[in-house]
């Protein structure tokens, strides 16, 4: 038997003892194997005891807990992700809601076909209306507009148009000048009042006498004066089609205009709203109470000509009317049919008071006043087309 075969002979027998000694009692803290054997070298072999080994060592416990905590960080990572994209999927659902299915229904009231904010009982037509006219008024390019051929000063002529709530001629474009040309040429007159109105004889000192903006002009050489401040629309001759600047007591034809609505059954209907007339003395929340149980709110008003309009139902007379806003200061309203402030015509502001009321006999301009105070009418205001159960 040679020596590596005995030292690995005895190993076995020392690893065997340590065994039993370990399931015994007692172990001895160092083992020396010493082998005798012929030769000239002798062999030692010295087995340490060695404590017995933990679960983890410092280093697999390291690794054990960088595992762990990537594990951890990731699937929490992965779960972040899934919330977030969950809530930007809530939040475009909800906006997708109320853009395209709540805000065209209780949106607006402005000079468009927009619907308002109406009593929980009505219903409003989803098809776009069809346009029409009031007071024998004829269509003329999305217009309506009514010729008067006897001859009257331009101050007249706008009373003469104001009593059913229009306003003298207004021209925003070469194609609207063309068909209303086309229109009056043959109705045996050679000019007409327009509403336009221009300070010296520069073209940007005109402007539309409700406050509206000039973007198109058409007025004939030397046109306009400094001197004659109103301005007429020729319908004869070579300057057919032309503007011309005239002294304002003038007597001249006019035309009047109306904007188109839509059908309904309601005595004021304008701008594809109908107004309904209420002369009884009623707080700012009794007749708000009022409006609702007719489909309806306070009227919001959202230009010179709609609010010239409100003022034609009661034929200016000296009296109040409620409009459906609070004013929180001199350039500030809150329409309670939700539509955007888009015209103020506030005269007088009082800070203690919020409620806006119309004096019809002034012109239609507004002041604030306490909403408890009862005013002796009003009006409420729905969209055409409303059917009210």
């Amino acid at each position: 038997m040679n020596a590596k075969t005995k030292i690995l002979e005895r190993l076995s027998q020392v690893f065997s003892r340590e065994t039993s000694e370990r399931a015994g009692t007692s172990t001895p803290s160092v083992s020396t194997i010493s082998d005798e054997f012929e030769g000239p070298e002798q062999t030692i072999v010295d087995m340490y005891d060695a404590p017995p080994k933990t679960e983890f060592e410092p280093i697999e416990r390291q690794r054990h807990f960088g595992i762990l905590h990537y594990t951890v960080n990731n699937r929490f990572r992965k779960m972040m992700l899934i919330g977030v994209i969950n809530v930007i999927l809530i939040v475009s659902f909800f906006l997708f809601i109320f853009f395209f299915v709540i805000q065209p229904k209780t949106g607006g009231g402005g000079d468009g076909f927009q619907s308002s904010t109406l009593h929980r009982g009505a219903v409003t037509t989803s098809s776009p209306p069809a346009l029409m006219c009031t007071n024998d008024f004829v269509l003329i390019n999305e217009k309506c507009l009514k010729l008067n051929v006897t001859a009257y000063s331009k101050p007249t002529a706008e009373t003469i148009c104001n009593e059913v709530g229009a306003t003298l001629l207004s021209i925003n474009s070469l194609k609207e000048n063309q068909e209303v040309v086309d229109y009056l040429k043959t109705q045996n007159v050679s000019s007409v009042w327009m509403r336009l109105v221009c300070n010296n004889n520069d073209k940007s000192s005109c402007h539309w006498n409700t406050g509206d903006n000039v973007t198109y002009s058409n007025f004939t050489k030397g046109n306009p004066t400094s001197d004659a401040k109103c301005v007429s629309l020729l319908l004869s001759g070579d300057t057919t089609g032309q503007w011309k600047s005239e002294y304002c007591n003038q007597q001249l034809s006019f035309v009047c205009e109306l904007p188109t609505t839509s059908p309904d059954n309601c005595p004021y209907n304008y701008n594809h709203h109908c107004y309904l007339r209420f002369d009884q003395s009623l707080s700012f929340s009794d007749a708000q109470s009022t409006c609702q149980k007719h489909c309806a709110n306070l009227p919001s008003v959202h230009s010179s000509s709609e609010n010239l309009y409100l003022t034609s139902i009661y034929g200016f007379q000296n009296q109040n009317l409620f409009l459906g806003g609070f004013a929180s200061s001199q350039n500030c309203i809150y329409w309670i049919d939700g539509s955007p402030t888009d015209y103020i015509n506030l005269n007088s502001f009082h800070s203690n008071f919020a409620c806006v009321i119309s004096h019809m006999g002034d012109g239609g301009e507004w002041e604030t006043v306490d909403c408890s105070q009862p005013i002796s009418s009003f009006i409420c205001k729905r969209p055409t087309g409303t059917k009210c159960s």
